[in-house]
């Protein structure tokens, strides 16, 4: 009941101005299979059709919307009244999304979601993810912690103090002491509740954010110690 709930509150946030509605074989999670006209060959990005509305979403470590409720009138797609897109159904399993500017990708769907709940709830999540990705990405400076030694995912050694960047590409670094020459690297995401890191053979470390604001950010590091840890934002450091 809650997902149908979800479902209708969005389409009708979304507005639903056309009378046209994409076929019921087009609904649902489609990924990108193969590009036409580029030579960069980026399979990142999820293509969501629910009724009448469709996003697009790079569904990479950070998520981003590139495209968000837009409007499906047949086998076409418009951001207001400027046409974004066209829709070529090349056979049962697979579509040709048309960019105005050129490019094509072929879209091939997820069978294993298959309802306009499913879909919404992988749209909701990814959206969240999106938002909160946005929000944390940048520089963060350590000014306390419940404990006074800090357990970092699959790295030896406790420490005490650090700066922290979480970069757009999904990069991290940990500069201990606040040094640029001791910087211990992850790769970073973001789920649900918090942030994921991971670091050589570990991955999918679960550090969960209790409390963010523009400037203050409280999570749980530590995989097997977990810490309280308080940062705040702060500029960039610099060599």
């Amino acid at each position: 009941l809650n997902s149908f709930l979800i479902l209708i509150v969005t389409i009708m946030a979304c507005g639903n101005n056309s009378k046209q509605s994409l076929s019921i074989e087009k609904n649902g999670i489609w990924s990108v299979d193969s590009i036409v006209g580029e030579n960069i060959l980026d399979k990142k990005d999820r293509i969501y059709f629910i009724g009448s509305n469709f996003w697009r979403i790079k569904s990479d470590t950070c998520p981003m919307i590139l495209d968000s409720c837009l409007k499906v009138r047949n086998d076409s797609i418009f951001d207001h009244d400027n046409l974004s897109y066209t829709i070529t159904a090349l056979d049962s399993e697979k579509i040709k999304l048309n960019f105005t500017g050129g490019k094509s990708y072929i879209l091939e769907k997820l069978y294993w979601i298959e309802t306009d709940s499913e879909v919404q709830v992988k749209l909701n999540e990814k959206i969240s993810e999106a938002s909160l990705g946005r929000r944390v990405a940048g520089w963060w400076k350590f000014f306390k912690s419940t404990s006074p030694d800090i357990h970092l995912v699959n790295y030896p050694n406790e420490i005490s103090d650090f700066t922290l960047e979480l970069g757009n590409n999904g990069k991290a670094a940990f500069y201990l002491h606040s040094n640029m020459d001791s910087a211990v690297y992850y790769g970073w995401e973001t789920n649900i509740d918090g942030l994921s890191f991971s670091r050589y053979c570990i991955a999918g470390s679960d550090t969960k954010i209790y409390s963010l604001s523009d400037t203050e950010m409280e999570l749980e590091m530590g995989q097997f110690f977990p810490d309280t840890v308080y940062l705040r934002r702060c500029e960039p450091l610099r060599k």
